[in-house]
């Protein structure tokens, strides 16, 4: 049985700095943990046509159709129907590492 977390970050630099997706990424605008909203905006133009794949607007919305996430990646699934073209979109989110100059790995955690 797979699980669906109830959030999947997006852009994490520290607690204070962090954007979390709570639903599917097009459904709403993204959210800080605290709930301030983010109004984070993603699309893609094929063809001339704009189609959006995260937050909320007026573009045709791209249907989600997977999400998955490990300690550095988020990463989603996007199509478009055949009366859209067709389209498979995929997007991925990377958390940052700092390499350091004593050789060390610096990562940020949540």
């Amino acid at each position: 049985m797979k699980m669906r977390m109830p959030a999947v970050p997006l852009i994490t630099i520290d607690p204070f700095f962090s954007i979390w997706s709570y639903d599917n990424l097009n459904d709403r605008y993204p959210f800080h943990w605290s709930g301030t909203g983010n109004a984070i905006l993603g699309t893609v133009t094929v063809d001339g046509e704009t189609y959006r794949f995260m937050g909320d607007g007026r573009q045709n919305k791209l249907e989600q159709i997977s999400v998955d996430a490990d300690a550095l990646t988020s990463s989603y699934v996007f199509e478009g129907h055949q009366t859209q073209g067709g389209i498979y979109l995929a997007a991925a989110y990377r958390k940052p590492i700092l390499f350091l100059s004593s050789g060390r790995i610096y990562k940020n955690v949540i």
